[in-house]
């Protein structure tokens, strides 16, 4: 029997992290995006999401899996194909290259070959054939999303705010594509910033306000209800009036105390200096100044201190939680070949380490306890406080396969390896790695579930400077929105860890 359920997100919650490394380590409030979301998509539905786009583009990443919620859960097991214009506007691919790239990871040669003759008759295809997608113009993009989109029999698609890219005339093509997609019994998650493509082509819908779900329900009456809602907006008369609009909501996203003083202006001439001083700032700093300095008169005076890593807390919230937290306590296999346990294990194998006594280490391969030696095998301690990156900054410095197909390739990690055998020709290399066919990617897989991957690196040198990695740095470790980040300078291959 079909499941009815294709996708399910429960009670999704997802802060953004500070830019500014010194907001990071002072501990400034993060910014909520998401608060307690949860959407179900049914077969032969389509599930029209009103929002912000910034908030719009958190939840499409979360959705598809790309980034990890800070609580909640996502569940589905089906093919899914998420399209975003401005994920592709810096891509400088051949529009063939782009277009046989996505087809080939959800079709057979055969069908790739028919569907890549069908979509050069389109005009716009046609016209633009041999010329980089970043040429084109964002509607021109659009357009070839959405032809690839028709082509594609995904279990699901993802289109996040097409609407303001399409004239009449595509937009109607667009209607017809999502018609197909729902008459076929597959599912449709249409996230907007307008109402207006959401009311002609969605049969359920949800309004998020302030990252919250303000209404679910069926889009007549969510049409009502959002008029409603602009109909007070419109007759605002002072930047006051709008501070105090929809005060309720504000209060449920954000921490009461930013709105304690019922978010009316002050004058400068009323305030303290108290007011423009967080103490609590002052006092961290303090603190950090007194750590950097008492760490450094002990390495002064050559004090050496026991290495034994500190383990991740035992309290867990979740099962996950748990999960990941022993996930992580790893060793990557650095050596071009490592012999443990009787067996050879590759490079960049990742095993599980228990104890690290400085020049050796203790791993467990094949529930056997077995010294490594430290030059063979980079440990590191994911309680420390390394570098922490955007995604989208290392993602630049990433093969092309990579950076032009992220969402792709990332959509696996955290899954069965079997779900990507399922989707992908892969190459079974070992119990611990498994390579796509013909392409620059690597998974590394751990008892069964792809914990990470491996792809090449851009220009080194252009990533040595950008990334201000030493002379004396082999590896350099990252730490990253959805795990950590390892960079290999010697063989100019990047490595992404899960969480």
């Amino acid at each position: 029997m079909q499941e009815i359920v294709l996708h399910r997100a429960t009670d999704v919650v997802y802060h953004k992290e500070p830019e500014k490394l010194k907001d990071r380590i002072l501990n400034t409030p993060t910014h909520i995006v998401l608060k307690n979301v949860s959407t179900t998509l049914y077969r032969g539905e389509v599930l029209g999401i009103l929002g912000d786009y910034e908030t719009l583009k958190f939840l499409k990443d979360i959705l598809v899996g790309l980034i990890q919620p800070d609580s909640g859960r996502i569940r589905y097991k089906d093919t899914f194909l998420s399209l975003d214009v401005e994920d592709h506007i810096l891509n400088d691919h051949l529009v063939h290259v782009f277009i046989t790239e996505i087809l080939e990871e959800y079709m057979t040669e055969a069908a790739l070959k028919k569907s890549l003759e069908k979509l050069n008759r389109h005009p716009v295809i046609f016209n633009h054939w041999e010329k980089p997608l970043k040429n084109l113009s964002r509607q021109d993009i659009a357009v070839i999303l959405l032809e690839i989109s028709a082509e594609i029999s995904a279990d699901i698609t993802l289109y996040n705010n097409f609407y303001r890219y399409l004239n009449e005339k595509s937009f109607l093509r667009f209607k017809e594509v999502v018609n197909t997609h729902e008459a076929k019994n597959r599912g449709v998650y249409l996230l907007e910033s307008s109402f207006e493509p959401i009311e002609l082509l969605a049969n359920h819908f949800i309004w998020l306000s302030y990252g919250q779900m303000r209404f679910e329900g069926t889009v007549k009456k969510g049409f009502e209800v959002y008029n409603e809602y602009l109909k007070k907006r419109s007759q605002l008369k002072s930047l006051d009036e709008e501070a105090l609009f929809d005060l309720e909501w504000k209060e449920r996203m954000y921490e009461s105390a930013q709105f304690k003083h019922n978010l009316q202006r002050r004058q400068k001439k009323y305030e303290s200096v108290l007011d423009k001083i967080n103490i609590q700032r002052v006092i961290i700093s303090f603190i950090l100044v007194f750590t950097i300095l008492l760490s450094a008169t002990l390495i002064f005076m050559d004090i050496q201190f026991s290495k034994e890593q500190t383990p991740f807390t035992e309290e867990t919230l979740t099962d996950n939680t748990e999960e990941v937290n022993t996930r992580l306590r790893y060793g990557f296999v650095i050596s071009d070949s490592l012999s443990a346990a009787g067996q050879e294990i590759p490079k960049y194998s990742l095993i599980r380490i228990t104890s690290d006594q400085g020049d050796t280490m203790t791993a467990s391969i094949n529930d056997t306890e077995v010294k490594v030696s430290s030059s063979d095998v980079l440990y590191f301690n994911p309680a420390s406080m390394y570098e922490s990156v955007q995604d989208d900054t290392i993602r630049q410095y990433t093969s092309d396969t990579y950076l032009y197909n992220y969402m792709f390739y990332s959509h696996y990690l955290n899954k069965n390896v079997s779900v990507a055998k399922d989707n992908m020709t892969l190459i079974e290399e070992s119990k611990y790695r498994v390579k796509v066919d013909g392409i620059d990617i690597t998974y590394l897989v751990e008892n069964g579930t792809v914990i990470g991957l491996v792809t090449s690196g851009s220009d080194q040198q252009e990533i040595i400077k950008a990334l201000d990695i030493q002379d004396d740095e082999a590896f350099k470790i990252f730490r990253s929105e959805n795990g950590f980040v390892i960079y290999d300078k010697e063989s100019n291959n990047w490595l992404f860890l899960s969480r």
